[in-house]
């Protein structure tokens, strides 16, 4: 937790994933997953960094079809988000659990 003892959105995220035994996390984010990121390493969340939104999809949903567990992704926001749809089309199709995390800018600077 942060200094003052709240929560971050990033950290709940990753505790909630942890609790149900999610993981590992593929994806490319950017700036706007850092809290994300902070409490996966120090929380323990495995992240697997891929050079590519559609390689990241495709990685969450074939580690669903082996392991028999959710597959988990991420990206930025705007590009990054909507080259997941290919792969997340694929998961849908196969019937793969795969749960997409896309970071966004914070209202108060859009």
């Amino acid at each position: 937790m942060t200094d003052t003892n709240e929560m971050t959105g990033g950290e709940a995220l990753v505790r909630a994933l942890l609790a149900h035994g999610a993981g590992p996390v593929f994806g490319m984010g950017g700036f706007q997953l850092l809290p994300f990121y902070d409490a996966a390493r120090r929380l323990g969340l495995d992240h697997h960094l891929i050079n590519d939104e559609r390689c990241g999809t495709f990685a969450a949903d074939a580690y669903a079809k082996v392991s028999g567990r959710v597959g988990l992704v991420d990206a930025t926001l705007g590009p990054g988000a909507t080259n997941l749809v290919t792969g997340l089309v694929e998961a849908l199709n196969a019937g793969s659990p795969l749960v997409a995390i896309v970071g966004d800018t914070h209202r108060d600077h859009s």
